[in-house]
């Protein structure tokens, strides 16, 4: 292969550093409270890299949460960031929701 060159770019897994996450909706005097959710990767790139993420309802709705989606980015030699989330704090006793 004389004057070629062959690159072979694989890319990392991407996860959520935790299966569940969970979060207090009843703090005494606050209305909002901020989460963080932190992604990681299976091995650190050699480039950043970005990964688009967003919030969507599944049994907590938008009176739960404020709705947020962006682009998360990981440095390259890194392997993890956070985003966060933030829950608006209410007083309704509700079961878990997702």
């Amino acid at each position: 292969m004389d004057g070629q060159l062959a690159f072979t770019n694989t890319e990392p897994d991407v996860e959520f550093a935790s299966a569940t996450y969970t979060f207090d909706e009843d703090v005494e005097g606050a209305t909002v409270t901020t989460n963080e959710i932190t992604v990681t990767l299976g091995a650190a790139s050699e480039v950043d890299a970005t990964i688009d993420y967003a919030a969507s309802d599944g049994t907590a709705v938008g009176t739960d949460y404020t709705v947020n989606a962006g682009t998360l980015t990981i440095s390259a030699g890194e392997v993890s960031n956070t985003f966060t989330l933030s829950t608006l704090v209410d007083n309704i006793d509700e079961e878990n929701e997702t």
